[in-house]
């Protein structure tokens, strides 16, 4: 069974009313429509203050006009895509300059209505990675070790 997941976060795109009629619509026994949040959900989240998001190298969303986008709440967003695959091929898009251009250019904290719950979670596990590296200088050590010791 195939499954498309639609959130709340860009609005613009897709509004309420248009993803319970997609649901309605396409969603049966071979397919499904999930709605990830419901708006009084997307209500409630409260938006992230991330000032960079570390998540990006991770994710990757390819919308259904074939552009790619950094993630699935920036798709169809007013600051574009990295490119589209009918004109380039992923590695292109994915190691180009205008993706670069794009990631130097995002500040979660402003442009980002929310972030979504997997690159949420990303970005909280990179950003504390990331604190105690810099406060411990043992801590990398530590977690080469301790991961060494678990896998």
């Amino acid at each position: 069974m195939a499954t498309y997941l639609l959130g709340f976060g860009n609005r613009s795109f897709f509004p309420p009313r248009y993803m319970k009629e997609a649901r309605e619509k396409f969603s049966d026994d071979n397919f499904k429509v999930i709605i990830m949040y419901s708006e009084e959900e997307a209500k409630s989240i409260s938006k992230r203050m991330f000032h960079r998001c570390l998540a990006y190298p991770l994710i990757a969303v390819i919308g259904p006009n074939l552009n790619v986008y950094p993630c699935s709440h920036r798709c169809y967003a007013k600051a574009g895509s990295f490119g589209s695959l009918k004109e380039s091929t992923f590695k292109e898009i994915w190691t180009g300059k205008r993706k670069r251009s794009f990631i130097r250019r995002l500040v979660p904290s402003k442009s980002c209505p929310i972030c979504p719950p997997q690159a949420e979670r990303i970005n909280e596990f990179l950003g504390f990675l990331t604190r105690e590296a810099t406060t411990d200088p043992t801590f990398l050590d530590w977690l080469e070790i301790w991961v060494s010791k678990k896998f």
